[in-house]
């Protein structure tokens, strides 16, 4: 099988390609605070690193496999119903940009 690595260009990509505004997971990290660290060579390179080590790694932190779901009732509706709201799942921004192949 052959290896799969994520090339610093492709993190590069994936980044910039983020939406601003957008809500922070659990881990706090917003689009905005990933745009600022690619802006740093040293911080690209140690996050490319990172998820290449992740992808060799047998053992994956529970968290990734965790996500918060919030329901956003839709306007004029009733607030109990449950089919009359938006899921809202707060993800793990890093696991997002890691997917974003």
């Amino acid at each position: 099988m052959k290896k799969l690595e994520i090339t610093q260009e492709h993190v590069t990509d994936v980044i910039e390609r983020l939406k601003n505004k957008k809500a922070a997971g659990p881990d706090l990290l917003t689009p905005e605070i990933f745009k600022e660290i690619g802006k740093s060579e040293i911080c690209l390179k140690t996050i490319t690193q990172c998820f290449n080590n992740e992808m060799t790694s047998k053992n994956k932190p529970k968290e990734w496999k965790e996500s918060r779901t919030k329901l956003i009732p839709k306007k004029k509706t009733d607030r109990k119903r449950f089919q009359t709201n938006f899921p809202n799942k707060y993800i793990i921004q890093t696991i997002h940009v890691n997917n974003k192949r």
